[in-house]
């Protein structure tokens, strides 16, 4: 294996494990907006809304509320 080839392959290792820890904080902080989300929900700053509702206000343009 020549120069170039081992510059490559540690090249594209570190490309990988970069790539991988941007999968893992991206992974990560969906799953702590979820938990925020839950959170509000049930602790009372926030109210959940049924999708299908929010989804035909949304199409039609108007506002979303809460129940």
């Amino acid at each position: 294996m020549g120069e170039y080839s081992v510059a490559v392959q540690l090249d594209n290792e570190k490309e990988e494990g970069y790539m991988q820890k941007v999968i893992d904080d991206i992974d990560a902080a969906w799953e702590q907006e979820i938990l925020d989300r839950i959170l509000a929900v049930e602790g009372g700053t926030a109210e959940d809304i049924d999708y299908d509702e929010a989804m035909k206000m949304i199409l039609a343009d108007k506002s979303v509320t809460t129940k």
